[in-house]
């Protein structure tokens, strides 16, 4: 697959985020349906992110890597993203 361009854009199906741990370094690559503001304060729903939003959220830091216009691309730049 070549590079994908993500565009800001007022309407969209969801997004790509990434959450970096600073305690540990570690990176971690989601992807939320919705829009942005409504879900300001997700940061994933894993096991792995639900246990460390208990003990220690205030090390997480969340980038929005892409805004995507369908379920099919945003299931696409997630793999892209993570395999990056």
């Amino acid at each position: 697959m070549g590079a994908r361009k993500f565009w800001l854009c007022k309407y969209y199906y969801g997004y790509i985020y990434l959450i970096i741990d600073h305690y540990t370094n570690k990176l971690y690559v989601g992807q939320k349906k919705g829009n942005i503001e409504k879900t300001n304060y997700y940061y994933g729903s894993g096991n792995i992110i639900s246990k460390i939003i208990k003990k220690r959220k205030h090390h997480l830091q969340k980038i929005i890597l892409g805004y995507c216009n369908s379920h099919q691309e945003l299931n696409e730049a997630e793999i892209e993203c993570i395999n990056f």
